[in-house]
């Protein structure tokens, strides 16, 4: 199984769905944490926080919006 491509999957889905902005993403998550998929939370307690923000990251980086606004600093 792999953790980092089902983690980032679900934070992307959660990026779309919240307007593409990551800190409302992440803040959904938290809050759904435990209603959200087991795989889900299999990655989340299986990635290192170093790894999630590796993947945070490159998904501003992907999005169009957040790149051209330089947004994948953060």
């Amino acid at each position: 199984m792999n953790y980092e491509k089902i983690y980032k999957s679900y934070i992307r889905s959660k990026f779309s769905d919240e307007s593409h902005n990551i800190i409302r993403a992440i803040m959904y998550i938290q809050k759904n944490f435990y209603a959200m998929p087991k795989e889900f939370q299999n990655a989340d307690r299986e990635l290192s926080d170093e790894t999630k923000n590796r993947i945070i990251q490159s998904i501003l980086w992907e999005d169009e919006f957040a790149n051209r606004y330089k947004l994948y600093r953060v």
